[in-house]
């Protein structure tokens, strides 16, 4: 399986660690290993040495990593505040099985014309873990941009899950980069951090970009204010 990290993070470990870099971050390649009775799940990155005792190349491991990653995930695009509304509604049922919590709130929707409003949501994926390797899925992003009729700016509220807002040149991504990197010093453990940069995901080249500090958008605010 694919795994987005921190590129700063990920030179921190064993040079033998198999990576390739994507926008300001770095894939790794992983084995998933789970024990159901305890709810925990164990995270090893594949290394050259693997390869070898394999016999795959790692152009074999990329490309077969990247469909499996594919097709592993279903993603749910909801307003963040139904999301918090429902785990403060039944917090002890979340805890115990959050999919059941998460699979009552509501799905944002084309017809609801969300794009509209200028609120946040919140990208993740039915199993609650690796929500944010969805920015090597451009396709991925394309349905829920289209839903909410405009480009997307993604937030990387941790390696789990993203946090969207429609884009509009009105929004104050320098504002928005402080709140990142507020909540990634005081909220994020350092095994869940990926970055403290703000993504663009652009209807019309289909791609994901990294919004660069001091934005035309947040200039604009600043010069209004």
């Amino acid at each position: 399986m694919c795994r987005l990290t921190s590129a700063g993070r990920s030179r921190s470990v064993q040079d033998d660690i198999v990576r390739v870099s994507y926008l300001d971050l770095s894939v790794t390649f992983c084995l998933f290993t789970e024990d159901p009775e305890r709810r925990t799940r164990g995270v090893r990155r594949i290394s050259g040495e693997d390869l070898g005792r394999w016999k795959i190349g790692k152009e074999r491991l990329i490309r077969d990593a990247y469909e499996n990653t594919a097709g592993r995930y279903r993603y749910l695009l909801c307003r963040l505040a139904d999301l918090t509304a429902a785990i403060e509604r039944d917090a002890v049922r979340f805890l115990l099985d959050p999919m059941s919590v998460i699979g009552e709130i509501p799905e944002v929707r084309e017809e609801d014309r969300a794009g509209e409003k200028k609120e946040p949501y919140t990208l993740l994926n039915h199993e609650l873990f690796n929500g944010s390797v969805i920015l090597l899925y451009p396709d991925r992003l394309a349905v829920f941009a289209d839903r909410l009729k405009t480009d997307l700016i993604l937030l990387p509220s941790s390696v789990n899950e993203l946090i969207c807002l429609g884009w509009s040149e009105e929004i104050d991504c320098e504002k928005l980069r402080e709140i990142v990197r507020s909540i990634n010093r005081t909220c994020v453990s350092d095994e869940d951090f990926l970055s403290d940069s703000l993504y663009r995901y652009c209807r019309e080249k289909n791609c994901v970009e990294v919004i660069p500090a001091h934005s035309a958008a947040g200039r604009r605010v600043k010069e209004q204010e």
